[in-house]
């Protein structure tokens, strides 16, 4: 399985106006002509004026196919016309994960389980960076730790040591529509 995060960054008090255009006609057309969405999330904490999406795929040619679907609907094209107005979007940025043997999700339309308390959702968010060859390490001692019901992942610094690795700031990211 893949998964497609994208992050918009938009121009400071702009996000309102997208995220209702979106949520009314973009996040429609982009559901009924791609796959449906795992997640969508405004970052509450770090780099803000952003949303994060987080669409799976099972086959990346699948995904292919459903952009030239989506950019032939009639509702994505007007989606696209209301919100170029708006000026709302100053960057966006596209990446392709791939799924671990141990991830939770592995499939397309699989629910994700919140297991914590609480009302609201919160995401932690972090990307890491390893030197060539240290990830496999690292992701074998997660597998462990979380084999053995252990709870919180390992922290990468301690499984890793003496390995240089870098973690990009952690962002808070709060779900969206």
């Amino acid at each position: 399985m893949f998964i497609e995060q994208r992050i918009y960054t938009a121009h400071p008090g702009k996000l309102p106006a997208w995220l209702k255009a979106y949520s009314e006609i973009g996040g429609p057309a982009s559901s009924r002509t791609l796959t449906p969405l795992m997640g969508m999330f405004t970052v509450e904490f770090g780099q803000i004026n952003r949303v994060l999406f987080l669409r799976g795929f099972d086959d990346i040619d699948e995904r292919e196919r459903g952009m030239v679907r989506r950019d032939a609907d009639p509702e994505w094209q007007r989606f696209l016309q209301e919100t170029r107005p708006i000026g709302a979007l100053m960057a966006q940025e596209a990446k392709l994960l791939k799924t671990v043997p141990f991830s939770p999700i592995q499939k397309v339309g699989q629910p994700f389980v919140k297991t914590i308390e609480g009302d609201a959702m919160f995401v932690d968010h972090r990307t890491y960076d390893f030197e060539p060859g240290k990830i496999n390490g690292w992701l074998q001692a997660y597998r462990d730790h979380r084999q053995a019901g252990a709870g919180q992942a390992p922290r990468p610094a301690v499984v890793l040591r003496g390995h240089r690795m870098r973690s990009d700031q952690s962002s808070g990211l709060r779900l969206g529509l």
